[in-house]
């Protein structure tokens, strides 16, 4: 609950708009003074975090631990 309410205030917030200026053109985003390299590397960074405690529950949840054998 907590990672979708971050998630959600992120897409509606200053970040979610740049990212989404990005996403339509990015060109256009650069010109109206959005820096491509951060947008980019904080979205990339914010898409690890996710998939890194998706698979963390995964294991722990699905699976029950990850331990070998």
């Amino acid at each position: 609950v907590l990672l979708t309410w971050i998630a959600s205030n992120l897409v509606h917030g200053r970040v979610g708009r740049s990212w989404m200026a990005v996403r339509d053109m990015d060109i256009a985003a650069q010109l109206m003074g959005i820096k491509l390299l951060e947008s980019k590397l904080l979205a990339f960074a914010v898409s690890s975090f996710y998939c890194g405690v998706s698979g963390a529950l995964f294991v722990f949840i699905y699976l029950g631990g990850a331990e070998a054998g």
